[in-house]
């Protein structure tokens, strides 16, 4: 049967995965597919993992994959699940930007470190979204960003995945249409708008 998942323990929600808090580990979450097979999102997701594990790449900002393991609802995938430094699940940047709780100023420093990750590792993504990153809080006062969720390449030609060129072309019209996505997400929003200004 595999590991028994906590119904009860469910961390978040996507559109074919469901998240759920590991019953033995608490720095680790599993993710299900809705239904019985894993989705080509899915394993292509996996294949991005396994090919910055060969890369060597730092796992400061990416949430690292442990490998698949049975569950009794069906295949999950295993990932690191950030936490704060008072011990809580780190929460999504969606729901900061919901909250406005945190200083523009602090939020801008955390983004604009996690750009920076990303161009200097060439971490290809989907897409970026505001549920899809987390801000772990490591004090009182500051965090980083940590991506969750969104591996991948969808463009026609993956050019990105071999081409450190490429890969900084296509991060940077992925950061733009994200602080867009910001902007038309969050409308009336006075946190949003001093953000993108820092961007």
């Amino acid at each position: 049967m595999g590991l028994k998942l906590d119904r009860n323990r469910i961390i978040g929600r996507g559109s074919s995965r469901r998240c759920f808090q590991h019953p033995f580990e608490k720095s680790r979450c599993v993710k299900v597919e809705k239904r019985d097979y894993f989705l080509k999102i899915t394993r292509e997701e996996i294949k991005y993992y396994k090919l910055f594990q060969k890369r060597g790449i730092s796992w400061d900002m990416l949430a690292r994959f442990h490998g698949i393991v049975k569950t009794d609802l069906g295949e999950g995938a295993v990932f690191d699940m950030p936490h704060d430094y008072d011990g809580e699940i780190s929460r999504t940047l969606d729901y900061y930007l919901d909250a406005q709780s945190i200083p523009a100023g602090e939020l801008g420093r955390a983004l604009r470190a996690f750009k920076d990750y990303m161009m200097q590792e060439r971490i290809v993504v989907r897409e970026l979204k505001a549920d899809n990153l987390v801000y772990q809080r490591n004090s009182s006062s500051l965090g980083k960003i940590v991506l969750i969720d969104g591996l991948g390449n969808n463009e026609f030609f993956p050019f990105a995945n071999y081409s450190r060129l490429f890969a900084w072309r296509m991060l940077q019209k992925k950061w733009l249409k994200f602080k867009g996505s910001i902007l038309k997400d969050y409308p009336g929003n006075a946190l949003t708008k001093d953000l993108i200004s820092l961007l």
